[in-house]
């Protein structure tokens, strides 16, 4: 995960789009967050809930797989950390049902 520079705001994300594109693209895929406590409900297949903790989070946040989005690389901050092999698991399932794969 890291942080994306949006406006004035600084919000955790998650990189979707491939290695190979990362490295030679100035444009990325990501997927934006949400604290928890403003949803109502997250039992949603493109909904991935990170607890706090995971990653270095602080707090509880919600990968919106819905708001998939691309992202200039230089918006893109420091690396906050790894999310863990279930919550990529999760991930995947969630672009699959984004883009019917």
């Amino acid at each position: 995960m890291y942080i994306a520079t949006f406006g004035n705001l600084e919000i955790p994300v998650v990189i979707v789009s491939r290695d190979v594109i990362n490295r030679s693209s100035p444009i990325l895929l990501i997927v934006p967050t949400i604290e928890k406590a403003r949803l109502q409900s997250t039992e949603y297949d493109t909904c991935v809930v990170v607890d706090a903790g995971v990653a270095n989070l602080e707090e509880d946040l919600v990968l919106m797989f819905t708001h998939v989005q691309p992202l200039a690389s230089n918006r893109l901050g420091t690396l906050i950390g790894h999310l863990p092999p279930d919550i990529l698991a999760k991930l995947d399932n969630a672009l699959r049902v984004v883009f019917a794969l």
